[in-house]
């Protein structure tokens, strides 16, 4: 008996095809399970609080989706799905798992001042018009791997317990200008096709631009410079300033910088932020050519100190591996 109730439920939420649908303020206490399902006019989820489940999986949205200041206390899934409209999310809460992998904003797309206990899943999700996370916090981490942003992109003010923005595209401008990452920000092999503002940004233990690729201009004025800078490999057009970066603190030291293989040529840092690092496995080469192209740059900058205190350290290496 329990078993055919359950199969009658699950059946009537399985629906394809809904009008206009206006939840605003509802309290969900039985599991959404909704696949395939079809929003053909405005769906209105505004400050509605769901206690249970979330399943929304390949849904259709072609009219504005408002989820605005909506609480969901359990797991919420909305992947593989499309927004045509405009998607409101500003305001939300999710206190459990979230996931939008693989969904597809077609037009604006706002999060701002969204509150995530845990990470949310944006893998390979692609937005297509402005999208809007300022303000929001990430209290554990967040996944934006593979992540495809065709549009300007706001991230102002945002914090972040963690961040993987891994192999993401930034096709547009996007801000992350006064954003605060307190433990591990990657941004390994992601590619900046446009502007990039990490004005006043905090970087917490590690931050990693590990082959990343930088197309147009790129700012980290006055930002808090993490313990370790992880920058091989990293591409960029034009000059990259981290002279007007800040350091911690005196118990913090220096930011231990690894350059193997970056464009030194076009970065301009000093002795007084940065020192070199080197993990194990690098090669006695390769840190020969890191030491020669800093210096090198040093001198066409004129760093008349920075280059004296590398000189000395390089000349300390060379003894030591003679």
């Amino acid at each position: 008996m329990k078993i055919i109730t359950f199969i009658l439920l699950l059946s009537a939420l399985l629906v394809t095809a809904v009008d206009a649908q206006n939840y605003e303020g509802k309290r969900w206490t039985s599991e959404v399970i909704w696949k395939s399902k079809t929003f053909s006019e405005e769906a209105n989820f505004s400050k509605d609080t769901f206690d249970v489940w979330v399943i929304l999986q390949f849904p259709q949205f072609h009219l504005r989706a408002d989820f605005s200041n909506a609480v969901f206390k359990s797991s919420a899934t909305l992947m593989e799905g499309e927004f045509h409209v405009h998607a409101d999310f500003s305001g939300v809460q999710f206190e459990s798992s979230s996931s939008f992998r693989q969904t597809i904003f077609h037009s604006t797309a706002s999060f701002s001042k969204a509150v995530f206990k845990y990470a949310p899943d944006f893998m390979q999700t692609e937005f297509y018009n402005n999208l809007d996370f300022s303000g929001a916090r990430f209290l554990s981490g967040a996944k934006f791997i593979h992540t495809n942003f065709h549009s300007p992109t706001n991230f102002k003010a945002a914090q972040f317990v963690s961040a993987s923005f891994v192999e993401a595209e930034f096709h547009f401008p996007v801000d992350f200008s006064t954003a605060k990452f307190t433990a591990l920000t990657d941004f390994a092999d992601a590619d900046f096709k446009s502007d990039v503002d990490f004005s006043n940004t905090t970087f917490g233990v590690t931050a990693s631009f590990a082959g990343a690729q930088f197309d147009s201009t790129v700012k980290f004025n006055n930002i808090l410079l993490p313990d370790t800078l992880y920058m091989e490999d990293m591409k960029i057009k034009h000059e990259l300033d981290l002279t007007h970066a800040k350091l911690k603190d005196a118990k913090h030291g220096k930011c231990k910088i690894f350059l193997v293989g970056a464009d030194i040529n076009k970065l301009k840092i000093n002795e007084e932020l940065f020192e070199l690092y080197f993990p194990s496995s690098i090669s006695s080469e390769q840190k020969t050519s890191v030491y020669d192209a800093l210096l090198k740059r040093y001198k066409e900058l004129g760093y008349t100190a920075s280059f004296k205190k590398l000189e000395a350290e390089y000349n300390d290496f060379l003894s030591k591996n003679k």
